[in-house]
């Protein structure tokens, strides 16, 4: 504010708090003279801005990401430099008032926040609730309208007044609907959903002529966003991990954890993967005994999954095939990792659990076939470990820990292998690869902070 940057939280202000705390996003509308100026001080305060997807994707509205140092957790702003609301997938509906809006803005006694009257946003979102409605939630025969959005209502109508809602349609140039007062004051008691619907209905009418496209148009357009949305979330195991969240304009990095065993690395993994996907899209891949792919909190099995389990069936195939099944699981390796680059050069990001490594032999991800009899299989086993290593991870984590804490995490693992293990580490490198030692024998809540603001900073 010390810079006159015109700005408000438009919308949703009953749940501004939630929002504040990185529980849900803020929805901030920019005054259009003052885009600049926003935009610079949003880069100079750390924020990154993201890409959405197609389907969450509209013009005039950008997504910006922090992260909060002291909890790491995320603030996301949807900066709006048009008022845009509208059918989910597609918002379109344009509402003309962006500059007037900035004539009927208050600070919020609670957070110090710039936020339109109540009576603005009451209008506001009557408007909304219709807008959002599709054709099938139309065509009901008793439309609901969910609760949260009528105790919203009824947050905003306790600090309004009727008559500065009657002389604020007229200057948005809006008629009041005949029994709008009615309705907000028998809220509290009786909040009647078709009375609701009938408002919002008729200030939405008044507002059609402002859609960016026309409204059967957009209606197709959602349904079929949604329909995709809901094969390719279904069809991922099959097809293998798709996009689905926001991404990295600049491209995303494959992040590989490695270390001991009792270092934490599959702790880490997972929970660095739940603190990126709540709104960065990210994909977790798994390199050791059996590489599998998570996507979307789905486990994605290949086709040759069964040859990696415990089943009897898979025990007697591995038996059979001998030596060539490390050919087979290198082989995975590799295919996992050429879509790990994939999908980190399109934005994504991707954690490594463990990683091939050519330095160790039979410790740490390493060849298996060192003392194999047959050279040729030897000499195709290291080829395909040269190829994943091309694959190669932006950056790593070596977890750096004592062979005594390692085993006090892991009682069940040998002492002496454990000490192996962790010897074995300070010999491995990753050319052309940023390694970063970490101190895994601190408290988990601090190392699990220290990468997080690492990641952050590197993203």
């Amino acid at each position: 504010m010390s810079k006159k940057i015109r700005f408000a939280h438009w919308k949703s202000n009953c749940r501004l708090v939630r929002s504040l705390q990185g529980k849900t996003d803020l929805d901030i509308l920019v005054h259009p003279e003052d885009r600049r100026g926003f935009i610079k001080c949003l880069e100079e305060l750390g924020y990154k801005k993201i890409q959405s997807p197609a389907w969450s994707s509209y013009p005039d509205v950008e997504d910006w990401l922090a992260m909060d140092k002291e909890t790491a957790v995320f603030l996301h702003l949807h900066v709006h430099f048009s008022m845009v609301t509208g059918l989910k997938h597609v918002k379109h509906l344009y509402l003309p008032w962006t500059i007037l809006f900035f004539k009927y803005i208050k600070t919020d006694e609670l957070t110090g926040w710039p936020v339109p009257v109540p009576e603005l946003e009451i209008i506001v979102l009557f408007i909304r609730i219709y807008a959002k409605m599709d054709f099938f939630q139309k065509s009901r025969p008793n439309p609901s309208i969910p609760s949260f959005l009528k105790e919203e209502i009824q947050w905003l109508w306790d600090s309004s007044e009727t008559h500065k809602i009657s002389s604020l349609c007229k200057e948005l140039g809006l008629k009041v609907p005949g029994g709008l007062s009615s309705v907000l004051t028998h809220m509290a008691d009786r909040p009647n959903d078709a009375d609701i619907l009938e408002i919002s209905r008729a200030f939405y009418h008044q507002v059609r002529k402002f859609h960016r496209m026309n409204g059967t148009v957009a209606g197709i357009i959602s349904a079929y966003y949604k329909f995709y949305l809901r094969v390719s979330t279904r069809s991922m195991a099959v097809f293998g991990p798709f996009q689905l969240r926001k991404r990295l304009p600049a491209g995303g990095k494959v992040i590989a954890f490695i270390g001991s065993d009792g270092s934490g690395k599959s702790s880490l993994a997972n929970d660095v993967i739940k603190w990126l996907s709540y709104k960065i899209d990210c994909h977790y891949l798994y390199m050791g005994k059996n590489p599998h792919v998570k996507s979307g909190g789905k486990l994605l099995k290949p086709w040759d999954n069964f040859i990696y389990g415990e089943h009897p069936i898979a025990k007697k195939i591995r038996q059979l095939i001998g030596d060539f099944f490390f050919i087979l699981r290198i082989r995975r390796k590799n295919a996992l990792l050429r879509k790990a680059r994939k999908l980190a050069k399109k934005g994504s990001v991707v954690i490594c659990d463990r990683f091939p490594q050519i330095h160790v032999p039979e410790l740490n991800d390493g060849v298996m076939l060192n003392q194999c009899k047959s050279r040729k299989l030897k000499r195709l086993e290291k080829m395909h470990f040269y190829k994943a290593i091309k694959n190669k991870a932006d950056i790593f984590f070596r977890l750096v820990v004592h062979p005594e804490t390692a085993h006090k995490r892991k009682p069940e693992h040998s002492m002496e292998m454990i000490q192996k293990k962790c010897e074995a580490f300070s010999n491995i490198t990753f050319p052309n690869s940023e390694v970063i030692d970490i101190d895994a024998n601190k408290p988990y809540d601090e190392v699990l902070s220290e990468i997080q603001q690492r990641i952050w900073k590197n993203l």
